[in-house]
């Protein structure tokens, strides 16, 4: 899984980033794409 913050790889059941401390398993209300995912919205609002 990747940050969307800072880009790095993080293990595929990580909950926050280990490297900057961003939240991974955050998953958009409106579109339910959970983030760290390709094509993923969270906080860009189904963009």
């Amino acid at each position: 899984m990747f940050c969307k913050n800072c880009g790095l790889s993080n293990v595929e059941d990580a909950n926050f980033c280990e490297y900057c401390g961003t939240k991974l398993n955050e998953i958009c209300p409106r579109c339910w794409k959970k983030n760290g995912q390709p094509g993923s919205c969270p906080t860009d609002k189904c963009d």
